[in-house]
């Protein structure tokens, strides 16, 4: 969900991993996106959601709402397979990662996405790899 800097990012680490189909839900015109570049890259509009949820696998929040009914979206009809990830960087239940929860579906923090991305730095400028675990997370998400 989102078309900003986060899920261009997003878009480009799963076409180099070869996911067949990546479908944006956007607020915009989904017309406003389409490049040639962006081959096997699918937008919608966000108010389709509800009717393409079922085939949907992977949910990422990339917008800055949190929240499923601000954005209209109804978790219940996702794929029961589905995990649901919010890339908001605290490690807290936004509304979008409790609806997942309430549903028992698995779910990603942002927060850990920003931690494996800096494991490469820590090798490269400091020798070692940090073990990424609770208590890394926590003591990442104290510091103000």
């Amino acid at each position: 969900m989102g078309y900003g800097g986060a899920a261009k990012a997003l878009v480009y680490c799963f076409k180099k991993t070869k996911y067949k189909k990546i479908t944006i839900f956007v607020r915009k015109n989904p017309n406003n996106y389409k490049t040639k570049k962006n081959k096997n890259v699918y937008f919608e509009k966000i108010k389709n959601f509800n009717k393409k949820s079922k085939d949907i696998n992977l949910l990422i929040n990339t917008t800055a709402i949190s929240s499923p009914k601000k954005l209209n979206t109804n978790f219940n009809k996702l794929n029961k397979k589905c995990v649901v990830f919010d890339i908001n960087y605290k490690k807290h239940n936004t509304l979008f990662i409790k609806e997942a929860l309430n549903l028992n579906f698995r779910v990603n923090y942002g927060i850990y996405m920003l931690i494996f991305q800096a494991v490469p730095t820590f090798r490269h400028w400091f020798g070692f790899v940090p073990k990424v675990d609770k208590g890394l997370v926590d003591r990442c998400t104290k510091i103000k």
